[in-house]
């Protein structure tokens, strides 16, 4: 998921980030967060929802995954 236009977040998106990581790896699926800018990089460390998600701090990774 492209985070590049979000500057900032509350607890609302970490609980949809956190169960749409938890429905797609009962899938056998993956959510990989990219463009994540310093606040929400931030705001992400502070409750601890680094742990489960996986963040790429470059966006050209993507097409690395995508392939």
């Amino acid at each position: 998921m492209n985070l590049a236009g979000v500057g900032s977040c509350d607890y609302r998106l970490f609980d949809v980030l956190v169960w749409a990581h938890h429905v797609l790896t009962d899938r056998q699926g993956w959510l990989r967060l990219v463009g994540v800018g310093p606040a929400v990089r931030n705001a992400l460390d502070e409750a601890t929802t680094s742990e489960c998600l996986l963040v790429y701090e470059a966006a050209e990774w993507t097409t690395d995954l995508a392939g």
